[in-house]
């Protein structure tokens, strides 16, 4: 059934993305055209926690935003391993995608070029922290939340997928638990305005994921195992796969400042539940 699903996805016209994603600066609009002038919409940002859902994501993404014959962009930053990118390029081309391409240089001109015309930007998998610091290096770190902000798709599996937040934990905890800036988060690109916590069921990543929450309760968590998807588009989120997901929203709790190290003082935290079918408007 999916693969009749991405079919059809594929054979839809490509979405005409803003002017200034072809190469150009963005045209002027004419006077006459304001009132109806729309600008471009944002495209998904897909979390993983896995590859077993990696059909299922994109064929979703896909038909959300009507775009056919996808150019891919993979980018194999976060890890070292020579085939980095890999699994990522075999699993597109298996769905039908055959311009899938693996981006190593990020440094030149020619790159930026070629990242201009990408549908989908696809982080592989690996260190969040590793990605981050390779994109800053070559001044790409705020580059593909503009691709995003322009249509194209940008998504992760894994533990990479926690550079597509605010803000990430990577790295065990420092005692005691759930106290005053025990975690300090890295930053992230910001395509959602919160921490994104994946394989929650891991290492104590929820536990960790939290108290960074707790710590900095205007910015809520989102923490999902394997076999999750989350679909964020705008103020919109929308769950895939048999995994399940945890919601942390501090924004409007009453929370007594403390101390380093000194336990959290913390009440009235909104804590949701969602899985396979639930949508949710986050930011409400």
């Amino acid at each position: 059934m999916l693969k009749v699903l991405i079919c059809s996805a594929l054979t839809l016209s490509l979405l005409s993305f803003a002017p200034g994603m072809q190469g150009g600066n963005t045209a002027p609009v004419a006077a006459q055209d304001v009132d109806t002038y729309q600008p471009p919409q944002a495209g998904s940002v897909l979390a993983l926690g896995s590859m077993e859902v990696f059909e299922t994501a994109l064929v979703d993404a896909l038909g959300f935003a009507q775009a056919g014959s996808p150019n891919v962009i993979i980018l194999p930053q976060a890890s070292i391993e020579e085939d980095s990118g890999l699994e990522e390029k075999l699993a597109f081309e298996a769905m039908g995608i055959t311009d899938v391409y693996i981006l190593k240089d990020l440094s030149t001109q020619g790159s930026k070029d070629l990242l201009k015309l990408a549908t989908i930007i696809w982080l592989a998998q690996g260190s969040p922290k590793q990605l981050m610091q390779k994109l800053a290096a070559d001044n790409m770190a705020s580059y593909i939340p503009r691709m995003n902000d322009h249509g194209a798709i940008i998504g992760g599996v894994g533990r990479v997928a926690g550079a597509l937040g605010i803000g990430y934990v990577e790295g065990n905890i420092t005692p005691p638990v759930m106290a005053s800036l025990s975690v300090m988060p890295n930053r992230g690109m910001g395509l959602w305005n919160g921490f994104v916590i994946p394989c929650m069921d891991e290492d104590d990543r929820l536990i960790v994921g939290l108290t960074a929450c707790l710590d900095q309760p205007n910015r809520p968590g989102i923490a999902f195992n394997h076999g999750a998807t989350i679909r964020i588009i705008g103020d919109d989120m929308s769950f895939l796969g048999s995994g399940s997901t945890i919601f942390v929203d501090a924004r409007k709790s009453k929370k007594r400042r403390g101390q380093a190290q000194v336990a959290h003082s913390i009440q009235d935290v909104k804590l949701h539940t969602f899985t396979d079918g639930d949508t949710f408007a986050w930011f409400q």
